[in-house]
């Protein structure tokens, strides 16, 4: 594995986003909104790190591994954002959220599946995985709860 320039941006960013996100919590960790914002940032971070690996992966197996972590913090992304919106705007209504909760895990377990993601593209840059019907479901979840 040997860092690239395509590789490197995301490391960088993920290195950027999570020292925002201790930067935020470390300023008043008791306070809901700077937890909030510090949980959508970590998923991000996930996000960010594990795209990073998944982009130097020189083997296929180690590339759909990568990509599965990415998963991992993308499935959450949707939620805590919305979770982050909640506090900000002191909105107390927990069944959206708790909905969005449920559908995340529910995502997570799957996105560790051939239902959700497989085989490998090989581009000059990196390494990516097919999307399968579960992944076309999850987009679908993730463009509702942004918006």
């Amino acid at each position: 594995m040997i860092f690239t320039f395509f590789s490197l941006l995301p490391f960088l960013s993920g290195i950027s986003v999570l020292w925002l996100g201790f930067v935020v919590l470390l300023k008043n960790k008791n306070e809901k909104i700077n937890q909030a914002l510090f949980r959508a940032i970590l998923f991000i971070s996930i996000w960010l790190f594990a795209t990073s690996f998944m982009f130097m992966a020189e083997e296929k197996s180690w590339g759909i591994f990568w990509d599965r972590v990415v998963y991992a913090g993308v499935v959450f992304i949707p939620v805590s954002v919305y979770h982050f919106g909640k506090a900000f705007t002191h909105n107390k209504n927990n069944l959206i959220l708790t909905i969005g909760y449920l559908l995340s895990l529910f995502f997570l377990f799957f996105s560790q599946t051939d239902l959700f993601v497989a085989e490998i593209y090989q581009y000059s840059w990196g390494v990516h995985t097919q999307a399968r019907l579960l992944h076309h479901i999850f987009l679908f979840y993730f463009i509702i709860y942004i918006f």
